[in-house]
């Protein structure tokens, strides 16, 4: 998956998730944790022995989430990304898997493989500690930052 991304348009974009090191670590840690629960659900396209496009995401109680997709660009002419997803729904629906969860926003891509969509809301308690306060006003400037980008 790494060197994947090392040659991935991401990488070019700084989104890859090598950008930053706390991001690699992230995945690392949390694939031993979803391989340990029997979530982690990963595909690679090979071409010759060389992987050059993969899915990553969780099986849980049927439903899979994409966490991340990703190819190396100079096979882009290829499409990698349609055929590991093609290959990764073939699959899904094998194991009766019945939602397919693209995560993130509906972007063009995306939608070429759904027929629905769905939406979601995300609650963020914090109790009144001082941890809970600070985590609360760091919450909310985000929010305001991710506003101000969004115009």
């Amino acid at each position: 998956m790494i060197e994947v991304e090392s040659e991935s348009w991401k990488e070019f974009s700084g989104t890859s998730i090598t950008h930053p090191d706390e991001q690699e670590k992230f995945y690392r840690i949390f694939a031993k944790y979803a391989i340990a629960n029997g979530w982690l659900c990963g595909h690679f396209l090979e071409v010759k022995g060389e992987p050059i496009a993969y899915i990553y995401g969780v099986n849980f109680n049927g439903i899979f989430s994409s966490l991340k997709v990703s190819y190396k660009v100079r096979f882009k002419a290829y499409g990698p990304e349609n055929l590991i997803r093609m290959y990764t729904l073939q699959e899904l629906y094998k194991q009766r898997v019945r939602i397919n969860d693209f995560t993130g926003v509906c972007e063009e891509h995306k939608m070429r493989w759904a027929n629905k969509t769905y939406g979601r809301t995300t609650y963020r308690l914090f109790n009144r500690t001082l941890k809970g306060v600070s985590l609360q006003a760091i919450s909310k400037i985000r929010q305001w930052e991710s506003s101000l980008s969004q115009k």
